[in-house]
């Protein structure tokens, strides 16, 4: 798992993990609604400036104010409420 964080971290966003400490792992149907996915969600430190690569179309930082912006349903229904309550998220 932690191999696959790196990996992906290192393509889709051009910079290395440091550190990395699982918070939680979140349960929920995919976007299209046909299967059970399991999603770790870890605190990471970064080395580098994460920038969209071919991969990824565009960044943005998100807040507590996160409902304001179009997540996908693990992300707003399960992820980002947790994060803001364990004061993560601000």
């Amino acid at each position: 798992e932690l191999q696959c964080l790196h990996r992906e971290v290192r393509e889709e966003l051009d910079c290395e993990v440091t550190e990395a400490v699982l918070l939680e792992t979140f349960q929920g149907l995919t976007h299209q609604g046909n299967r059970t996915v399991k999603m770790p969600c870890y605190l990471v430190k970064l080395a580098g400036v994460p920038k969209p690569t071919q991969e990824v179309v565009e960044l943005c930082w998100i807040g507590a104010d996160y409902e304001k912006y179009s997540l996908g349903s693990m992300l707003k229904t399960q992820i980002c409420p947790f994060l803001v309550e364990k004061d993560i998220l601000q």
